[in-house]
C-alpha cells in the first residue's frame, strides 16, 4: 500500500469531486464581473465564464459547462470557495436586510402603533418627517396613486437601519 493520498482516492471521489467542481462552476456563471474578479480565478477561466454568459444554445451551454469544470479542476480553488461564500453570505445578509425594511415599512403603514415601536428601537429617528411619509404613503395607498412616498419611506427605513 502507498503513502500517495491520490491513489487511496477511489474512483466514486474523484466523480464526486468532478462533479462538485462543475456545480460550483455553474454557480459562479451566475456571479456578475466584481464578484467573479474578486474570486481570483485565472483569466482563461474567467473568459470561459464570459463565453458561456454568451451562450444561447441549452447544449453548447452545457458543453461549455463541462469545459469550465475542466479549468476550475487543475486550478486550486481554495481561496475562490472562501471568497464565493463571503459573496454568498454578504448577499444573504443584503436579502434580508431588504426584507426587514420592507416589513418595517408595511407595519407602519398598516398599524398607527407600529411608530412607537419603531422610535423606540431607533431614537435617531426623525419623528417628524416619519409621520409624514406615513400619513402620505397611506393617502397615496387609499387614493390608489403611485407610491412616491412608499418609496421615500423604505429609503428612510432603510438608512436609519443602516446606521
Amino acid at each position: 500500500m502507498s503513502n500517495n493520498p491520490q491513489e487511496e482516492i477511489s474512483k466514486t471521489q474523484l466523480k464526486k469531486q468532478s462533479k462538485d467542481i462543475t456545480s460550483f462552476g455553474q454557480a459562479i456563471t451566475l456571479l456578475n464581473r466584481n464578484q467573479l474578479e474578486q474570486l481570483n480565478l485565472p483569466s482563461d477561466i474567467n473568459n470561459a465564464i464570459e463565453d458561456y454568459k454568451k451562450i444561447k444554445s441549452l447544449s453548447a451551454k452545457k458543453r461549455q459547462l463541462l469545459f469550465i469544470g475542466r479549468l476550475l479542476r487543475s486550478t486550486d480553488l481554495h481561496e475562490a470557495f472562501i471568497q464565493y461564500e463571503a459573496i454568498k453570505n454578504h448577499s444573504q445578509l443584503a436579502n434580508q436586510q431588504f426584507h426587514l425594511v420592507e416589513q418595517w415599512r408595511d407595519k407602519l403603514i398598516q398599524s398607527p402603533d407600529a411608530i412607537t415601536e419603531f422610535i423606540n428601537q431607533f431614537p435617531k429617528t426623525d419623528v417628524q418627517q416619519l409621520r409624514s411619509l406615513i400619513k402620505n404613503s397611506i393617502n397615496e395607498i387609499e387614493k390608489n396613486k403611485p407610491l412616491k412616498s412608499s418609496r421615500s419611506l423604505f429609503k428612510i427605513i432603510q438608512s436609519i437601519l443602516n446606521n
